[in-house]
């Protein structure tokens, strides 16, 4: 289930509640939790019959965990995420994500923006799925923008032929200046900068590593991943309380230091 990459969720979903001026939920981050796990069970059960040719050390082609378990639990998973939070928000995300399992093979830009409405559908979720989704739409663009460009990016994780500079250099602009948006519908406050200095370190770090590599690898979507935490931050301290972006911060070395055990991608 690739649990590191669930450390990513808790901020879009405070997010959400802060666009949306809905208070914190417990119960939101556990059903989108529970649905985060489902959409990565899933993904390995229905690329079971691929690994076993191309990556049979993985835990199902290799038999450390039965596939009628795995689908068992994949389907307690779902069930779960919409009796602890049930409502068309869940519904739709729980769409989303089986839809991009299962059609992420057929057109790589398709799947690209599949992933994309998975993640601005939690935003939605967080900010108490109103009507009304106008003043949503630059951070769906912004949030959908940054998972798109990381998703055409995992597509070409160990192609030395393919180099993904373009692409890194965008993503990199992406997260440079997106603080900005935050800076415009917030608060300038000073505590932001300290997330804000934190993401052009290592958008720039990573795109210097993919530079000398000469292609993209796990560990550079791993770091692409994490940022998601620091860029989050930015936002709740603007938006938000300050300890909300503070926790998040805190998340982000437990992040760090997960991802060197389990890779997220």
């Amino acid at each position: 289930m690739r649990l590191p990459a669930v450390l990513t969720v808790p901020g879009d979903v405070w997010v959400g509640a802060a666009l949306g001026g809905t208070g914190y939920s417990g119960s939101v981050l556990v059903s989108v939790g529970c649905a985060y796990l489902y959409g990565m069970a899933l993904n390995d059960i229905v690329d079971e019959p691929d690994d076993r040719i191309h990556r049979p050390e993985r835990p199902l082609p290799s038999g450390q965990i039965p596939k009628t378990g795995a689908v068992v639990l994949c389907l307690l998973l779902a069930i779960l995420a919409f009796l602890v939070h049930p409502g068309k928000g869940l519904l739709l995300l729980l769409g989303w994500i089986t839809a991009y399992t299962f059609l992420k093979n057929t057109h790589l830009l398709f799947a690209a923006f599949l992933m994309s409405a998975c993640r601005c559908t939690v935003l939605w979720i967080g900010a108490g799925t109103p009507d009304r989704l106008t003043s949503l739409w630059p951070f769906f663009a912004l949030w959908g923008g940054i998972i798109l460009f990381i998703t055409v990016l995992a597509d070409q994780e160990g192609k030395p032929e393919v180099s993904g500079e373009n692409g890194s250099l965008v993503l990199t602009g992406i997260f440079f200046f997106s603080p900005l948006l935050a800076l415009y519908v917030g608060r300038p406050r000073f505590l932001l900068f300290l997330p804000w200095t934190l993401l052009a370190v290592l958008a720039l770090q990573n795109y210097r590593k993919i530079r000398k590599q000469g292609h993209v690898t796990p560990a550079n979507i791993g770091q692409w991943l994490s940022m998601l935490i620091p860029l989050q931050a930015v936002f709740l301290m603007s938006m938000a309380p300050a300890w909300q972006g503070l926790i998040l911060l805190a998340l982000w070395p437990c992040l760090r230091w997960s991802v060197r055990k389990m890779q997220i991608s």
